[in-house]
């Protein structure tokens, strides 16, 4: 029952699919592990409970920390202070996020440069696709649910409500996205009832649909000769547009409203480090006796 009571609470706050979906999973395999140690209720939790099923699993904190937010969202959405304490028992920390290559600047300039070149040879849609996400740092699921309507052009800006926090966004319609997005739409885009801008070039099963972005921008990505052999999708142009910004003296709470974070911690992850700047803040060494001794591989 608390599964499903769960699953409908994460719903009606437009939790996404996948992710109701690997929290539930999470969830399950513990209400199981409780009830071989014969609980039958979920308030006969104990925090002993949550550190045995760790240590039994050997999980790490990523999975227990599911199960603590699951419970907590119910718990905070139905006003359970029973289960809100019980979510306390679970790891509070984040997700630990795997650090991967970044685009560095030179496969940006190289994009950039790729996309504004009058001989690109990606269609129109594609193109505005690839500008859109370098210049704005929208997620590919708010570029993939991008209403038509949205785009306000007497204004110049895009107005639109994040799929993934549900919060109004505003971003400024700047003149090399909206002369991209326009052509497109006036040249390229078919003929179609859809509200929605981006859509494939052909009917499946007799319709328009909306087209795969991120299918998009790895061919633009393989067209353009960048991140062959790293890796690669539409959150490094999000990662880049942050490091951009950043490196133009933008603050960081203004890089966070861009890009719609909740707070500026969560930009944070989105910057790789500054070489240059890590250099500057650096203190020599040359002043401090260390010896090769302290390197030497028969010292181990």
């Amino acid at each position: 029952n608390l599964l499903d009571d769960g699953m409908r609470t994460a719903k009606s706050m437009h939790v996404r699919d996948l992710t109701i979906s690997v929290e539930a999973s999470s969830c399950a395999s513990f209400f199981v592990y409780l009830q071989k140690l014969g609980a039958k209720n979920i308030y006969d939790i104990q925090e002993d409970h949550v550190r045995n099923y760790m240590r039994y699993n050997d999980c790490k904190p990523e999975l227990p920390y599911r199960i603590g937010l699951f419970i907590r969202r119910h718990g905070e959405f139905t006003q359970n202070k029973e289960l809100v304490i019980i979510s306390s028992y679970f790891p509070m920390e984040r997700v630990i996020r795997y650090v991967y290559e970044p685009m560095s600047e030179g496969e940006r300039n190289k994009f950039e440069d790729f996309l504004l070149d009058e001989n690109c040879p990606l269609s129109k849609r594609d193109k505005a696709i690839c500008i859109l996400l370098l210049y704005t740092g929208m997620r590919q699921v708010d570029v993939y649910n991008l209403l038509l309507e949205d785009i306000k052009w007497n204004k110049d800006h895009i107005s639109f409500k994040q799929t993934k926090t549900r919060k109004p966004q505003i971003i400024p319609l700047r003149p090399v996205v909206g002369n991209a997005l326009l052509e497109y739409v006036q040249e390229e885009r078919p003929d179609s009832d859809q509200p929605y801008i981006f859509l494939t070039k052909k009917k499946l099963k007799g319709s328009y649909s909306r087209c795969k972005i991120a299918n998009v921008v790895n061919n633009a990505y393989n067209v353009a000769g960048i991140r062959q052999n790293a890796r690669q999708g539409t959150h490094l142009l999000r990662h880049s547009f942050a490091d951009t910004m950043i490196k133009n003296g933008s603050d960081l709470s203004i890089v966070s409203t861009v890009l719609g974070h909740d707070s500026p911690q969560t930009t944070l992850q989105y910057l790789s480090s500054n070489i240059e700047k890590l250099r500057e803040c650096a203190i020599s060494i040359e002043e401090f006796p260390i010896t090769h001794k302290l390197y030497s591989h028969e010292n181990h």
